[in-house]
């Protein structure tokens, strides 16, 4: 095929939209789902949301447009098939030229992905519209197209804060077995295709807060969490990285399933490794301690026992074997004495 001269993004575009788009439609013929799932993910992290399919036929074509909280989320600029599309181009930061911000109109691509385009149909995934990513999929396969169910795309986004984003979801889709035929001028001219009837599913997106690392090493740890998790069991939490059960300490030892902030932990690690931790800080920093030892740990950084009032001193940590501490820190567990009971910030 003759090579092709790069193109703008408007450009592309239109190519797209002469591939897809047609000036007579006719009734609209099968239906399909498409949808997100409500997801998390924490502060500070990149995760891939899965814009999936179900009950996909002959799909030849599909213009969606990704609606996002731009508070929250934040799209890296990539876009990857899915299941359902393997094969299609992906158009990415590889393959656009961004000539200045926000001058996206002059944007350019090169001449073998401009070639692709016209061979296989593409997915173009970024429009310059905060709050927006869009994403055009052309099948690469005549007459036959996508079918059945699975991902179509899958949208990377970098969480920029805490919160939460709604994920809504506007489509259209055609039907590549069904083509137009524009009769009143040129009969081998195909003017577009056949409608496809969507239903879509949104979702919501909960960005939790700060991460922490819970660092293990292998054998016995004394620690604590300095939130509260959306899945607050042991096993979420530690998953295989431990030999259950792990102890709390309340007048003696007791087996526990599920953590919780303020309190410190005895943990059996396999090996030494970091555990990922994130969640909601709990509004009350107080904790009421009773006569005896007590196993406490720390909501706040940098909380130093001179702050401590009513607790007998030293205050012990544990690495290896018990150590006087001055400061208590996030995910650590430490035991502290006392005569009566007494209640400290932490």
């Amino acid at each position: 095929m003759i090579a092709i001269k790069a193109i703008t993004i408007p450009a592309l575009l239109g190519l797209l939209i002469l591939s897809v788009c047609m000036p007579v439609v006719s009734a609209d013929v099968g239906t399909m789902t498409l949808y997100v799932n409500d997801t998390d993910g924490a502060s500070g992290s990149t995760v891939s949301i899965p814009i999936n399919v179900s009950g996909a036929s002959n799909l030849g074509a599909m213009d969606i447009v990704l609606t996002y909280n731009p508070s929250v989320l934040s799209p890296t600029g990539f876009v990857s098939t899915g299941d359902l599309t393997a094969g299609a181009l992906v158009m990415n930061d590889d393959t656009i030229t961004q000539p200045e911000y926000p001058d996206w109109t002059n944007a350019t691509i090169s001449e073998a992905d401009n070639q692709t385009v016209r061979d296989y149909g593409a997915f173009a995934n970024y429009t310059g519209t905060s709050g927006v990513v869009n994403i055009s999929i052309i099948s690469n396969v005549t007459d036959v197209g996508f079918n059945g169910a699975g991902p179509a795309a899958v949208v990377e986004f970098a969480v920029i804060s805490s919160g939460e984003s709604q994920l809504d979801l506007v489509v259209s889709a055609y039907n590549v077995s069904a083509p137009i035929i524009n009769t009143t001028t040129d009969p081998d001219t195909i003017d577009g295709y056949e409608r496809i009837t969507i239903t879509t599913g949104n979702a919501t997106f909960n960005a939790k807060g700060d991460v922490y690392a819970i660092s293990l090493d292998a054998g016995w740890n004394m620690v604590s969490i300095p939130v509260i998790p959306a899945d607050a069991s042991v096993n979420a939490i530690f998953g295989d990285n431990i030999i259950t059960p792990v102890y709390e300490y309340n007048a003696g030892y007791n087996e526990v399933t599920s953590l919780e902030p303020k309190k410190g932990y005895w943990v059996l690690a396999n090996s030494a490794v970091d555990i990922s931790i994130s969640g909601t800080v709990p509004s009350d920093l107080e904790v009421t301690i009773v006569p005896g030892w007590n196993m406490i740990g720390p909501v706040s950084s940098n909380v130093q026992v001179s702050s401590f009032t009513g607790i007998i001193t030293p205050v012990y940590g544990y690495s290896a074997g018990y150590n006087e501490v001055t400061t208590l820190e996030q995910t650590e567990g430490y035991w502290v004495l006392t005569s009566a009971e007494t209640t400290l910030t932490v």
